[in-house]
């Protein structure tokens, strides 16, 4: 599960960043379109796997004693997942839903648009924990 969680974790952050990748690195851009067609799956994924991990944190929490670098940590890989994932997955749960103009999706449109604007941030942050929760 680690490994899978990393490269989730990588994949978002190379979506999330792939503006500032391509420019820093040009040869990336072909790896990174092709990475792009499955931006919704993984979006989706890492959405529910971000508010899986926010239950288990806030079930968990009070019974396990951790350092205050895992707390960190667990906090902001979780907020990362989520974001990412409304930013990228956001097309594809309005296509699931039957009426897409609801007042919900209305909002997490709008809160996705305010999320964009933290995209690459989140992006490299993505990228950096994802290294961080490789196993060794």
């Amino acid at each position: 599960m680690g490994f899978i969680f990393s490269l989730l974790l990588i994949a978002l952050g190379l979506l999330g960043a792939k503006d500032l990748i391509i420019g820093k690195l040009p040869a990336s851009r072909n790896f990174l379109d092709k990475l792009n067609h499955y931006k919704e799956p993984i979006g989706l994924a890492g959405l529910l796997i971000g508010l899986v991990s926010l239950a288990a944190w806030i079930l968990v929490l009070r019974y396990t004693i951790t350092t205050p670098f895992q707390i960190i940590l667990a906090i902001v890989t979780t907020i990362v997942l989520v974001g990412l994932g409304i930013i990228f997955s956001m097309d594809l749960i309005r296509s699931q839903l039957k009426d897409p103009n609801t007042k919900f999706l209305t909002k997490l449109e709008g809160f996705r648009l305010q999320l964009a604007a933290y995209q690459q941030i989140m992006g490299l942050a993505a990228i950096v924990l994802g290294i961080l929760h490789l196993p060794i």
